[in-house]
């Protein structure tokens, strides 16, 4: 659909419907009626259809799954990475202290708390 074949008046902002809008009131208090007959105010009509609305919303959703599993992934070559340095520091006869600090590091890491801890609330 290119944006030759977008309807100028706007689309249905009911839930389910994204018909057309047939008629519009373009005064701030206006409302426009739809091909199906739902009214809305004009101030709530779409730009685009409720199928490339849809469309633009799994696409975030599946961008936001490959971040994810892109963290998992980083998340588990850093725990991995780490596992070996505690190793490495168990064969070298580390204090006690020293490996408990970098297991509880590990499992902090594993566990995605510190992904949480950054993001702004």
């Amino acid at each position: 659909m290119t944006t030759e074949d977008l309807n100028p008046q706007g689309y249905c902002p009911a839930a389910t419907c994204g018909s057309p809008i047939v008629m519009r009131d373009r005064s701030p208090s206006g409302s426009s009626v739809c091909a199906l007959g739902h009214y809305s105010p004009t101030r709530d009509v779409h730009a685009e259809p409720l199928v490339r609305r849809a469309r633009a919303a799994k696409l975030e959703a599946e961008r936001q799954a490959w971040r994810d599993e892109g963290a998992a992934t980083e998340r588990a070559a850093i725990v991995s990475d780490l596992r070996d340095d505690l190793r490495d520091l168990r064969s070298y006869g580390a204090p006690d202290d020293v490996e408990a600090w970098l297991a509880e590091v590990i499992a902090y890491i594993a566990s995605g708390a510190h992904r949480s801890a950054q993001e702004p609330a």
